[in-house]
C-alpha cells in the first residue's frame, strides 16, 4: 500500500513540475498588425511554433485563424496590458509560457499577478469563435482595416483594457463594453476573475531564453485553451498507466 501511495504522489508531483515545462514555446509575431486593425498596437497575427499550435484548434478558419493567406498556421489575438515596457515587435519571436494571468501583472502589479477577467475572457471567447457576442454586439470579421469604425479592433481592443484596469473607461458608446455590461449584468462583475469559466488564457511573453525575468517580460496576449495541452495529457496518461500496473501486480501477488 505504501508503494501505491508513493507512485501516486510521484506521478501527481511530476504533472506539475514538467507541465510548465512542456507548456514553454514560441511564438512569432507576423509581418504587420492583425488585419482587423489599422494602425499601431491592439490586434496582432501570431504564429505559434509546432507545438503550440494544438491552441489553433478552436479557431475558425479564415476568420481568427489563418486569415492571412498563404503563411505558417496563425490566429488572431489582442494585447492584455496597455502601458509599461511591455511592447511586442513585429517580426520578432518570443519565447512563452500559458497561464490563468498576466504572471507580473500590468502598470504597478510587479511579482503579484494579474487574472484575466471573466469579461475579457468571454469577449475574446466570442472573437475567436466568431460568435455574435450573445447578439449583444456585432464584430464584422469581413471587412479588415476598421479602426474607425463602431464596431473595430481598435475598439474592441480598448474595451478589454479596461476590463483588465489597463486603461479608463471606454464609454457607452463603445459596443463591446455595452456587451459586456449586459452579459454580466454591470461592469463590477465583468471585472471579476475568470476562473476558467471561458476557455481563455494569457501568453506570458519573454525575450527568448529569459522566461520569467521580470527585466525581460513582453506584451501579454489572449489565447484560446481549448483542450489541456497534449503534453500534459501524456504525461497525466502515462503516470495512470504506471499507477494501473502497479495494481495489478499488487493484485497477483495476494
Amino acid at each position: 500500500m505504501k508503494k501505491l501511495f508513493f507512485a501516486i504522489f510521484i506521478s501527481i508531483l511530476m504533472v506539475f513540475i514538467v507541465t510548465p515545462m512542456a507548456m514553454a514555446d514560441q511564438v512569432s509575431v507576423g509581418s504587420s498588425y492583425g488585419p482587423y486593425q489599422t494602425g499601431s498596437g491592439g490586434e496582432f497575427t501570431l504564429y505559434p511554433s509546432a507545438s503550440l499550435q494544438w491552441v489553433l484548434s478552436s479557431y475558425v478558419d479564415g476568420v481568427t485563424k489563418n486569415v492571412v493567406v498563404g503563411a505558417d498556421p496563425n490566429f488572431q489575438t489582442f494585447c492584455v496590458e496597455a502601458t509599461g515596457a511591455e511592447y511586442i515587435y513585429k517580426n520578432t519571436t518570443y519565447d512563452v509560457t500559458i497561464s490563468d494571468r498576466a504572471v507580473f501583472g500590468g502598470t504597478g502589479q510587479q511579482g503579484q499577478g494579474d487574472p484575466i477577467s471573466k469579461g475579457a475572457a468571454w469577449l475574446y471567447h466570442e472573437f475567436q469563435i466568431a460568435g455574435d457576442f450573445d447578439g449583444y454586439a456585432t464584430y464584422d470579421y469581413t471587412n479588415p482595416g476598421r479602426s474607425g469604425a463602431g464596431n473595430s479592433a481598435d475598439l474592441f481592443q480598448k474595451t478589454i483594457w479596461y476590463l483588465e484596469g489597463e486603461a479608463s473607461d471606454p464609454g457607452n458608446l463603445n459596443p463591446f463594453r455595452e456587451a459586456v455590461r449586459m452579459k454580466f449584468g454591470t461592469l463590477e462583475n465583468a471585472i471579476l476573475d475568470n476562473n476558467g469559466q471561458y476557455p481563455v488564457a494569457i501568453l506570458n511573453l519573454w525575450v527568448p531564453g529569459h522566461v520569467g525575468d521580470w527585466d525581460y517580460r513582453r506584451q501579454d496576449q489572449l489565447v484560446c485553451t481549448p483542450v489541456p495541452e497534449p503534453a500534459t495529457m501524456l504525461l497525466l496518461g502515462s503516470g495512470l498507466i504506471g499507477l494501473a500496473g502497479l495494481g495489478r501486480k499488487k493484485f497477483f501477488k495476494k
